[in-house]
């Protein structure tokens, strides 16, 4: 008797235990974004763009670039309760290398680093000054590269399954446009990467972008001539982004975008009009805490 109410006991426990994980598989996983205050993250930044231009004066061109970026940002002063934090995010072109007929143009005229003030939250979300944040777009010549910041990712609000998908939104803004448009986000899986252990989130979908130089704020760089032509670029980018995060922290520790892009470039100045089509794959790298 005695081993048969021990035996009873375990099995009991043991179908509590598998109750337990079975209602935490059911209700879901809450992704949420740990904030530290007074911490640092630095990620590596590498990316790759292949275009080919029509319609130019020397008739159709190929070009490449190829660019390397250190992008720290420091998390100050949490608000616990509101789950937010305010943040200083610096941007360092360590490497721009471009190749085909305007590349000594691209080369010569490499980006300065940039500091922006701004706020996160635990749900991933990256606010900066919109201003500034306009500038250096202008400056870096990358505003048509709309999305998702490659170096965060979109928590939903509610619990999810592997296997959950839910909205992104790529706010309307001076490069993508008047209205507001989504992206999908999917819970795919888990996996280890090296020692720790990750959630696997895609992120996909088209998103439009119609960018006029014109209407932005003048950078502060008045010796990059690439920064001071008025421009207007217009078109879609399809992308895809898979993001490894960290299970314990809801960091991204790496993700890699890849997108393809065609769009309309007006150089009214020039009297010009440039279909363009790209491939980008960007891929960006959490670094070791020194």
């Amino acid at each position: 008797m005695t081993f048969m109410k021990r035996y009873s006991k375990i099995l009991v426990l043991a179908g509590m235990a598998f109750a337990s994980v079975a209602f935490v598989r059911q209700d879901g996983l809450v992704l949420r974004l740990t904030l530290k205050e007074n911490s640092v993250d630095t990620y590596k930044i590498e990316s790759k763009v292949k275009q080919t231009m029509s319609g130019t004066p020397a008739g159709d061109m190929e070009m490449g670039i190829n660019s390397s970026t250190t992008y720290k940002i420091t998390t100050g002063k949490v608000d616990a309760e509101k789950g937010k934090a305010d943040v200083t995010v610096e941007t360092t072109y360590d490497k721009l290398e471009a190749d085909g007929p305007i590349a000594d143009m691209i080369n010569n005229n490499k980006p300065k680093p940039s500091s922006m003030k701004g706020t996160l939250d635990s749900l991933g979300h990256l606010e900066l000054d919109k201003a500034k944040l306009a500038q250096a777009m202008v400056q870096m010549g990358a505003a048509q590269q709309a999305g998702p910041n490659p170096v965060f990712v979109d928590f939903p609000e509610k619990a999810v399954k592997i296997g959950d998908t839910w909205d992104v939104i790529v706010p309307k803004s001076q490069f993508t446009g008047p209205t507001d448009q989504k992206l999908t986000s999917k819970l795919v899986g888990e996996k280890k990467l090296d020692d720790k252990d990750v959630w696997i989130v895609s992120t996909s979908g088209p998103v439009k972008f119609d960018v006029d130089t014109s209407k932005l704020p003048k950078p502060e760089d008045t010796n990059n001539p690439m920064a001071q032509m008025s421009v207007h670029v217009k078109g879609t980018v399809d992308m895809t982004v898979e993001s490894l995060v960290e299970k314990s922290t809801g960091k991204v520790l790496r993700s890699e975008t890849k997108g393809k892009s065609k769009s309309t470039v007006e150089i009214a100045d020039a009297g010009l009009t440039i279909e363009s089509s790209a491939t980008t794959t960007t891929i960006a790298t959490l670094q070791p805490a020194k």
